[in-house]
C-alpha cells in the first residue's frame, strides 16, 4: 500500500505532523511519497515523488486547511484517489473540508489500513477554454471555477447553456460555477444557496449581476 501526502509546507505544525505519521506509515509497511519540496524540509529526500505518482498512491494524506485538501483533489481526480484531510490550519482556516484532526490522525489512519471507514465521494467541475478554435486552457475543482472580468470596469454579458438548451442571459461581474461542496466558499459570499454535499447539482451565481438585464 501506499501513501501520497500533500502538506502545506508554510505551517510549521503540518510539516511536523507529516513526518511523525509518514514515520508512523512505514512503520507498517506503508510506502510514503512526498512531494519534492517538502521531502526536502522534512529530510525524506528518498521519498520524493512526482505529483502523478502521488495521485496514484491508494490514498492521499492532506495536511493543513481546506486549501491543501482543494490541492490535493486536483492530484487525486485522474485516478479517483480517496483523501484523507487533517486539519491543521492557522487561526483564520474555516477547515469545512478537513475534519481530522491532529491528535486523531494516527487513529484515522489504523482505520483506513484496517478498512474500517466510509469514503464521502464529492462532484468535482472541470472547465475548458477554447480561443480561436484551439483550446488553451483546461482547469478542474472540488469547489468552484470563476469566469470573471479583466481589470477594465466593465460588465461581462454571459449566455448560460445547459448541452444545447438555453438557460439565461447575464450582464455581471462574472459567474461561479461551485459543487455542493464549494457552496459554502466564494458562492455563499456571493448571496448563492447552500447545498447538501451529496446532492448531484451544480450551481450558477452570477457576481454582482445587473438583475435588470437577465433574461430567459
Amino acid at each position: 500500500m501506499t501513501a501520497g501526502f500533500v502538506v502545506n509546507a508554510s505551517r510549521e505544525a503540518a510539516l511536523q505532523c507529516a513526518g511523525e505519521l509518514a514515520a508512523w506509515l512505514l512503520e507498517h509497511s506503508v510506502d510514503v511519497r512526498f512531494q519534492e519540496p517538502v521531502a526536502r524540509l522534512l529530510g525524506r529526500e528518498a521519498l520524493a515523488a512526482s505529483d502523478e505518482q502521488i495521485g496514484a498512491a491508494d490514498f492521499i494524506v492532506a495536511l493543513g486547511g481546506d486549501g491543501t485538501l482543494l490541492s490535493a483533489s486536483r492530484l487525486a481526480e485522474c485516478n479517483n484517489t480517496p483523501i484523507l484531510g487533517v486539519h491543521v490550519g492557522g487561526p483564520a482556516s474555516f477547515g469545512f473540508l478537513t475534519e481530522i484532526t491532529p491528535n486523531r490522525a494516527v487513529e484515522a489512519l489504523e482505520r483506513v489500513l484496517d478498512g474500517r471507514y466510509q469514503m464521502d465521494e464529492r462532484l468535482m467541475v472541470s472547465a475548458t477554454v477554447d480561443r480561436n478554435g484551439s483550446t488553451v486552457g483546461q482547469f478542474s475543482a472540488l469547489n468552484d471555477l470563476v469566469i470573471a472580468k479583466g481589470a477594465l470596469a466593465r460588465l461581462l454579458k454571459m449566455q448560460i447553456y445547459v448541452s444545447d438548451t438555453f438557460i439565461a442571459t447575464y450582464a455581471a461581474d462574472g459567474i461561479i460555477v461551485a459543487t455542493p461542496t464549494g457552496s459554502t466558499a466564494y458562492n455563499l459570499a456571493a448571496g448563492g444557496p447552500l447545498v447538501h454535499p451529496t446532492v448531484r447539482v451544480i450551481i450558477l451565481t452570477p457576481i454582482c449581476p445587473h438583475t435588470l438585464t437577465s433574461a430567459r
